[in-house]
Formats: C-alpha cells, structure tokens, sequence
C-alpha cells in the first residue's frame, strides 16, 4: 500500500456502517506499512491490513470495491496478510468479521471464537485525570499488555 491508498481505505471502510476513518489507516500504515496490502488493477480494487503482536497476528480492515467483489481479490488479500504475518513470526492470527465475510475467513480455515457485539453510542468529551493521549514510550506496556490478553486456543 501506498499512502495514495489511504483514501481508498478510507471511502470504502464507512461502506456498511464501519465508520472508519482516513486516520486509522494512517495509523496502520505508520506501525507496518508492508502489512498494509493493495489490490490494484488499477484502479485500486481493494485493501488488506495485517498487523503482528509478538506471537499473535491480526487481520483487520479486509475491504474490496463493489464492482470487484466475486473475483476472488479478497481471498487474494487475506492470502498475502497471512504470509505477512507468518513471515513476522506470528503462530496466531485473529480477525473480526463482517457476517457477509465469514464463508470467505471460514473457507481459510479460520473458525468462530467468540461473538462480536458493536455498540454504537454518543460520547461527551469529558476529560479525567487519570487519563491522557497515548505516546509512542507507551508503546512496549501496551503490547505487553496486549500479549498477556490473548489465551491460547487449542
């Protein structure tokens, strides 16, 4: 991916209800841009994100333009985001799922783990003393804290 890209990402990604925003793919593309995949017969057909935690991978953000589903580009992406994470070391990898998508993950041999529950909600910007904008030196505690976070599936 290209940060060209990035406004591919961020047209499709509010398609569905998914409210996504030009800045966290910004953020993908910062942490890992070899995890950020395109599809580009051009022009750009679809996106992937694949991003490592230590032993644990997650695939997140999987999103083909309309007039290109059913040409087998997503089965592409998820494909190449799983190599990617393989090649990084990963031996775990997650995703959620749009309900539209699971036969695809499911054909990939992923397999249900648990429900996703969305909220959708109005928030106040009321500040708290106790918290603050994450920086970059806080970076190594939250990975840490992400790997203690994820249990190991048989």
């Amino acid at each position: 991916m290209l940060e060209s890209d990035l406004d591919f990402a961020a047209v499709y990604g509010n398609e569905g209800g998914l409210a996504k925003i030009r800045a966290e793919f910004e953020g993908f593309f910062a942490h890992d841009p070899h995890g950020c995949l395109v599809a580009e017969p051009p022009p750009t057909a679809g996106i992937c994100v694949a991003t490592p935690y230590g032993r644990a991978g997650f695939i997140g953000e999987l999103i083909v333009a309309p007039e290109w589903r059913g040409h087998g580009i997503g089965r592409h992406l998820m494909e190449g985001a799983i190599r990617h994470l393989h090649a990084r070391g990963v031996q775990t990898v997650f995703l959620d799922g749009v309900p539209l998508a699971v036969p695809l993950y499911e054909r990939l041999g992923f397999r249900k783990v648990a429900p996703l529950i969305a909220l959708l909600g109005t928030m106040t910007d009321q500040p708290h003393r106790d918290v603050r904008p994450m920086k970059a030196a806080d970076l190594p505690a939250v990975l840490e804290l992400d790997s203690r976070s994820v249990r190991r599936r048989p």
